[in-house]
């Protein structure tokens, strides 16, 4: 949902700060509202000393983690028309446009530009059910045209005011399991983040990050990419490894133990 906020402070010094704020939705209505709100200022020394404390709540601090879950979803979508897939040259793309087809499903094949000036007018309209983004998977295309051609999509969509699902895909660029960090792609990692701020600010036309194994064959990835385009309940941020399906989940977390402390002096030699 799109929204707007107005905070107007009415009293405020260096300590405090007192007014009011208003959440306003897409139509100009008054979604949530709080009267008379106070902040105050805190102290840098002050939060590093409850931080570090005993008296530290449980519920601070947080961190992604990856959980295995099984795609539960019994049923596909019923609903025909076409897909657009911006299409890799490793062989996953093409493996999921057959499938789509074999499903009754039209497909609009693209391949990568060499520039995002080059990005091309894509054949969107009501009857399309969604676009699928594979470029990343050619490792040979510039993390600028990843990226800008990501944003390309995203305003064609706003400007033809179609809302379809947005797909990116991108392999090993999130380091699921341990062995993840030795050959994870970190310049297509940007797309997560670009996926997120679409996801908030467009979560109308926002399908959902999916992160391949870079090991897998493109048939079973095609697979995977299939069923959680067509599953009725979408997973936004999803990855797989070795053939199993996991979700990123926002888990509480602990600050890990300092261990013995050194002090530095002027005159230590190491």
């Amino acid at each position: 949902m799109e929204s707007w906020s107005f905070t107007s402070f009415k009293r405020y010094n260096e300590e405090t700060f007192t007014g009011d704020f208003q959440l306003i939705d897409a139509n100009g209505q008054l979604v949530a509202e709080i009267t008379g709100m106070s902040l105050k200022r805190a102290r840098s020394q002050s939060l590093n000393a409850i931080v570090t404390s005993d008296r530290r709540s449980p519920n601070w601090l947080y961190q992604i983690q990856w959980q295995l879950q099984a795609n539960t979803a019994t049923q596909a979508t019923t609903k025909l028309g076409y897909w657009i897939i911006l299409s890799d040259r490793t062989g996953v793309g093409d493996a999921l446009a057959l499938k789509l087809k074999q499903l009754g499903q039209g497909v609009e094949i693209i391949y990568a530009a060499n520039s995002v000036s080059e990005f091309p007018h894509l054949p969107i309209s009501s009857s399309c059910l969604g676009v699928v983004y594979l470029w990343s998977l050619d490792s040979s295309l510039p993390v600028e045209t990843n990226t800008g051609s990501l944003v390309k999509i995203v305003q064609q969509l706003i400007a033809d005011r179609i809302e379809v699902p947005l797909w990116s895909i991108t392999q090993n660029s999130q380091a699921i399991l341990k062995t993840d960090l030795k050959e994870t792609a970190l310049e297509t990692s940007c797309l997560w983040g670009l996926g997120k701020v679409i996801a908030l600010e467009h979560p109308e036309l926002w399908g959902g990050s999916i992160d391949l194994d870079i090991t897998t064959n493109f048939a079973d990835s095609a697979d995977s990419i299939l069923q959680e385009i067509l599953a009725p309940d979408r997973e936004f941020q999803l990855a797989f490894r070795q053939g199993k399906r996991y979700v990123s989940r926002l888990i509480e977390s602990q600050l890990p133990s300092l261990g013995q402390q050194f002090s530095l002096h002027p005159m230590v030699l190491i």
